[in-house]
């Protein structure tokens, strides 16, 4: 199916959909990769109260790399985030890319968006799916999960599903961790499961005050691997809550 309409009456925006892209396409035109037909869509950061099926709508961000101006007399700057569509009674995240510069450009991929205050549903069911915990407490909060750990031992969280890292280059992890005693925390990407003992690429987890980002570098990966998070404890609580996961390619 491919279909075109327009958002926001005279702003520049276009939205097409379907299994294939189109090798070019107007300016400021949104791609998005589904079958299902597009019986509506809209810009906005949370999701219709009442969607009917094949409805979509799509987040912003304050700065991505996805910055369309889609103003008609006056420059209006737009930066999109995440693409959902409402299917079979539940919101299916999307694919996407957008057209500007004349050329094509992927539309913000997150593993997990806690900006769609969703609790759950803040998890990219088709990319990675939800987080699951060896050892310790996993929580799903309106805007973010917490991972707490109490015990000693070597505890893990990461997504249940293997994600595709052939054109991703960074994994980029924003969160906040508190923690006492003497331990060893870590964002990993696993070579087969979340609880796997083998480790493609890793990066260390601060205490700082504050949310903190994290970037790991997967330009060398090729293929299936999770994403998660070790915390080796000797003593002491620790408490870990993640807010966004975004894949860059």
């Amino acid at each position: 199916m491919q279909g075109r309409t327009n958002c926001g009456g005279n702003l520049n925006l276009h939205l097409i959909a379907g299994g294939t892209k189109p090798e070019s396409a107007a300016e400021n035109t949104i791609w998005l990769d589904t079958e299902e037909t597009v019986t509506n869509w809209c810009v906005q950061n949370t999701a219709p109260e009442s969607p009917e099926a094949g409805n979509v709508y799509i987040t912003t961000r304050s700065a991505t790399n996805n910055k369309l101006d889609i103003g008609s007399a006056r420059s209006v700057l737009l930066y999109l985030g995440t693409a959902r569509q409402y299917v079979s009674g539940a919101w299916k995240d999307l694919d996407g890319e957008v057209f500007y510069s004349s050329a094509w450009h992927k539309i913000q991929t997150f593993a997990y968006d806690g900006m769609l205050n969703a609790g759950v549903g803040n998890y990219n069911s088709e990319i990675g799916g939800e987080w699951s915990a060896s050892g310790g407490t996993l929580t799903n909060e309106t805007d973010y999960f917490q991972y707490t750990t109490l015990i000693q031992g070597t505890l893990s969280v990461g997504s249940q599903k293997a994600i595709d890292f052939t054109d991703i280059n960074t994994v980029k992890i924003t969160y906040t961790r508190t923690s006492g005693g003497n331990r060893n925390v870590r964002f990993v990407i696993y070579l087969n499961t979340a609880s796997s003992a083998t480790i493609e690429a890793e990066a260390p987890a601060t205490s700082a005050s504050g949310k903190n980002t994290i970037t790991i570098d997967t330009t060398s990966l090729s293929g299936n691997y999770y994403i998660g998070y070790r915390d080796v404890v000797n003593t002491g609580t620790g408490v870990l809550k993640v807010y966004e996961i975004e894949l860059i390619s």
